[in-house]
């Protein structure tokens, strides 16, 4: 699992194993992606792991896909999100991370410090954008994929008309060796 649940290849890991069987029991059991739109001074060019310290939260996360294990595996996901925005905001990017249920009732997550199921040893992931102004009383629009080619899989999102991470072409995680 990585910072945004589905970012070091878990589903594909556990998909091999995701024929339901009654003695089978599957940790992680479930985990969910979420993402909000921030504002931050720093200057982050790329998709990173990164514990922002100096941001302003611009809404309230939303929730871009769940996995279960074992389940039916569609490696490919897209989601499209509005947050609503009354007051105007400037858009660096936006910051995601995961809740998981293990197993049962255990649960971590690495969102809430103040919850008893908060793991500090993971980081959220820092999607940016070309700073916007967004004008008051018009959403922040969000779409966001994860495509998975077979080889390779990458998160495109788009956000005021411009596709980032097209192709994978700054940020990838490789499936296969192509030697």
């Amino acid at each position: 699992m990585g910072s945004f649940g589905d970012n070091e290849l878990c589903p594909e890991i556990l998909a091999q194993f995701d024929k339901p069987r009654p003695d089978l029991i599957m940790i992680p059991s479930s985990y969910t992606s979420y993402i909000q739109p921030v504002y931050t001074p720093f200057k982050i060019k790329t998709i990173s792991l990164i514990k922002l310290s100096n941001y302003y939260a611009l809404g309230e996360e939303q929730q871009l896909w769940e996995w279960e294990h074992p389940g039916d595996f569609q490696p490919n996901r897209i989601a499209k999100l509005s947050f609503p925005n009354k007051k105007g905001y400037k858009v660096s990017g936006f910051l995601g991370w995961f809740t998981c249920t293990l197993y049962g009732h255990i649960n971590i997550q690495i969102h809430s410090p103040s919850l008893s199921t908060y793991c500090k040893s993971w980081y959220p992931i820092y999607f940016p954008v070309h700073r916007t102004k967004v004008k008051p009383d018009h959403n922040i629009h969000l779409e966001f994929k994860r495509i998975n080619n077979g080889e390779n899989v990458w998160y495109e999102y788009t956000f005021h008309g411009k596709v980032y991470n097209e192709n994978g072409v700054d940020y990838c995680m490789k499936l296969l060796d192509n030697q």
